[in-house]
């Protein structure tokens, strides 16, 4: 049993996608040219041809990044204004971080709304 490591197209492997469409290959030879499955091939272009059903390697590049800026967890002083200003008058009180972070932990004093 073999495994496969996961890795995110990147803009080459996605010109090469542009390429083998232009081309007028089919998903299966360009998925097996970029060394991806198929359904990710495919996925891809569904994913990102315009409304003219045009694919663009650059445009699907600046999507993915778009993408994964969005992703992740939410920082908690971004979500909850009661928490930024704890923290910034902390600071402008010349705390260290780890004095504020050891504080807020040890304080019920502020409390998260989740």
């Amino acid at each position: 049993m073999t495994t496969t490591i996961y890795h995110r197209l990147t803009l080459v492997e996605r010109e090469q996608i542009n390429q083998g469409i232009w081309a007028r290959e089919t998903f299966t030879a360009i998925a097996e040219r970029i060394k991806f499955d198929v359904s990710c091939v495919s996925r891809e272009v569904d994913k990102n041809a315009g409304r003219k059903g045009w694919y663009s390697a650059v445009k699907a590049q600046v999507n993915a990044e778009a993408n994964n800026k969005k992703k992740g967890r939410k920082k908690k002083i971004d979500t909850n204004e009661r928490v930024k200003n704890y923290v910034y008058e902390k600071l402008e009180q010349e705390w260290s971080p780890e004095e504020i972070a050891n504080r807020k932990k040890s304080s019920k004093r502020i409390g998260y709304a989740g």
